[in-house]
């Protein structure tokens, strides 16, 4: 499975950032296919309306 390109395509966002999130948590300049940290510029790049809803 290829966290990057899931990410990068927006395919199923609600299940794939908090599996990325915490692999981040994990390993922050983790190379996941390109180079050290393209899973980060990566997740730097998801549009905000595809982060979690806050409820008030």
């Amino acid at each position: 499975m290829d966290l990057r390109i899931l990410i990068s395509q927006q395919v199923a966002l609600p299940h794939v950032l908090p599996l990325e999130v915490h692999v981040l948590l994990q390993e922050l300049l983790l190379d996941a296919s390109l180079c050290e940290g393209d899973l980060q510029l990566t997740a730097i790049g998801v549009p905000a309306s595809a982060g979690p809803r806050c409820q008030t």
